[in-house]
This record gives C-alpha cells, structure tokens and sequence, in this order.
C-alpha cells in the first residue's frame, strides 16, 4: 500500500521543524505525568483548547511542554483576599 503525507501534512511538518525543536515535542502521557493528572484530563484541555498542542495528523498530537506549563499558569485563579 502506497503511503504519501498529504500537502497539508507536510506544511505542518515543515511548521514544526522551523519554530519548535521536534525533540522537545511530547504526548500525553508526558504532559499528563509532569502536571500531575489523568492522561484523560489532558485530552479534555486540548479539546478545550485550554492548552497548545500540535496535531500532526489525524491521530498524532503532540505537545511542546514549556507552552502547555505556561498556558496552565494563565488559568490559575487569584487569591481573594
């Protein structure tokens, strides 16, 4: 069976590879163990788009980790005093 990525595909691939670090891209499981939650609960903030993800295609999502603890902090709730 002939694979080949698709044109838009390849734009997001070529977008990754010029403005983040490929090797600083992580799944899930990652970010779910460096926030310390469900892997669940990482899937309901990206489909609520309260994180940053990269979707590389239908299934392949991934995170740039840094972007995701700064877009955590941007929901902490101030202290009422």
């Amino acid at each position: 069976m002939n694979q080949s990525l698709s044109f838009e595909a390849l734009d997001i691939l070529k977008y990754v590879i010029v403005h983040m670090n490929p090797k600083t891209l992580v799944d899930d499981l990652e970010v779910a163990r460096a926030i310390g939650v469900p892997v669940a609960y990482v899937g309901r903030l990206r489909r609520a788009r309260k994180i940053p993800f990269v979707q590389l295609g239908h299934r392949t999502i991934r995170y740039d980790l840094d972007a995701v603890i700064r877009a955590i902090g941007r929901l902490q709730i101030a202290e009422v005093q």
